[in-house]
């Protein structure tokens, strides 16, 4: 066990909590669901038939903590994900987020509720095509 000089245990390294990896590859699709995917929405489990989902590259893991990362999307902001495998992440948007996203919109990654922290990127919106699942 190392101590200081004093014999107290030093500081534990200082992490950035606001730090998240950067997006490396993007491509959204728009996707029709077999089986409608349930979500919230305004304080109700609503059925989504559909939705535009983006696949996320990044360089490194997205950190694990209390408040999600979102995909921010112009001023849209996508919380709902799922780790698809290490460094790849979907994104959804469900019908009342996508039929407000924008062609040609920023895309940039944040935390929840943080929009004016979001990392920028050269991505911009389009959708690569159209899936059925």
């Amino acid at each position: 066990m190392d101590t200081d000089a004093e014999g107290r245990m030093p500081d534990p390294p200082r992490v950035e909590l606001w730090a998240l990896p950067k997006i490396v590859e993007i491509r959204a699709v728009r996707v029709r669901y077999r089986q409608p995917r349930q979500h919230m929405f305004r304080g109700q489990v609503v059925d989504a038939p559909e939705g535009v989902e983006f696949l996320v590259r990044t360089d490194g893991e997205i950190p694990v903590r209390a408040l999600a990362a979102a995909l921010y999307v112009g001023d849209v902001e996508l919380a709902e994900s799922e780790q698809v495998e290490e460094n790849l992440y979907r994104f959804t948007a469900f019908p009342e987020e996508a039929d407000r996203l924008q062609p040609g919109a920023p895309i940039g990654l944040g935390w929840v509720g943080y929009p004016e922290r979001r990392a920028r990127t050269r991505y911009r919106f389009r959708i690569a095509g159209e899936e059925t699942r």
